[in-house]
């Protein structure tokens, strides 16, 4: 059975639409959260549909969820608050079952984030002015499970990180929790590239405190990250990567990469350069990565990034 929907704009934000929902069972089973969590995607599905309700162009939405029968106006508080995304995603993270799910719904987001069909006046979804819609979902699954952490890092991708307010302590977090490995080398490569931030001093900062110097000595650990360097700048120079056939994906990343071999913005060269210090490979060798090094940057991005999302 569906759940009852009605969307209307937040009385707290007019640029913000709520995607109320009422489900006649308690929230905390698992067959409810899958059917919060299913609905949800599917509304998301058509966000400027979604974002119409606003008159001047909304900018994100959030859950409301009423257990019972019916939505309230929003003055009666007489069944009390609802329950939010951060809340309903904090519960779901609980449930194995419902990872897919909750995967499914940030890519989503993820997809009209870095789609073209933009409306209102910000780019990408926000739940408020500090927090960008699909961070409460992802977020639990990071740090319940280390294979999660590639999933934040293209989570990242759609995130406006000019602006970023949490992501620099999620990022602390998870490298903290699980250490250095393949998924929070993952992390940190979109750190240097497509999820820069407020500058490079960022990426000097982790690496000194989790002494990533030391962990990139062998030279097994830093192919790794050279190559998912390479792959980070490709994705950073091709934002529309959906609406592009194989054969001209390839050819955008391949001249991606012969600019950044040529002329590397000073913004990329003083991350490297960061990044490098101390470390026994070249400054030269991170620049310009090899033939070899692209091709498997070009089949990891076909394999991890333009595939829809799976567990493992």
């Amino acid at each position: 059975m569906s759940l009852q929907v009605v969307h209307r704009v937040s009385a707290e934000d007019d640029g913000i639409v709520e995607i109320c929902m009422a489900i006649p069972s308690s929230l905390w089973s698992l067959a409810s959260l899958r059917q919060v969590i299913e609905t949800a995607t599917q509304e998301l599905r058509d966000v400027p549909k979604l974002l119409s309700v606003v008159e001047r162009g909304g900018y994100g939405y959030r859950l409301q969820i009423y257990e019972g029968t019916t939505i309230p106006d929003q003055s009666d508080r007489s069944l009390g608050d609802p329950f939010d995304e951060e809340i309903v995603f904090w519960r779901a993270a609980m449930f194995h079952e419902l990872d897919e799910v909750t995967l499914q719904y940030i890519d989503v987001i993820l997809a009209y984030n870095l789609g073209s069909e933009k409306v209102g006046y910000q780019q990408e979804l926000w739940h408020d002015e500090q927090h960008q819609a699909g961070c409460f979902a992802i977020e639990p699954l990071a740090f319940r499970d280390v294979r999660f952490v590639s999933n934040y890092a293209q989570f990242l991708r759609g995130n406006d990180m000019d602006h970023e307010v949490f992501q620099e302590d999620v990022i602390d977090g998870l490298i903290e929790k699980w250490g250095w490995c393949e998924e929070t080398l993952e992390l940190f490569a979109a750190r240097c590239t497509f999820a820069t931030g407020q500058g490079s001093h960022q990426i000097a900062e982790l690496r000194d405190k989790y002494a990533l110097i030391e962990y990139i000595q062998s030279s097994e650990n830093a192919e790794k990250l050279r190559q998912m360097i390479v792959r980070g700048i490709l994705l950073n120079y091709s934002t529309f990567w959906g609406q592009n056939s194989p054969e001209d994906r390839r050819s955008i990343a391949n001249s991606a990469v012969a600019e950044l071999a040529s002329q590397p913005s000073q913004d990329l060269q003083d991350t490297i350069e960061e990044l490098c210090e101390g470390c026994d490979f070249p400054f030269d060798q991170w620049l310009a990565p090899s033939e070899q090094g692209i091709l498997d940057g070009l089949q990891a991005i076909q394999r991890d990034f333009l595939q829809p999302t799976q567990t493992q």
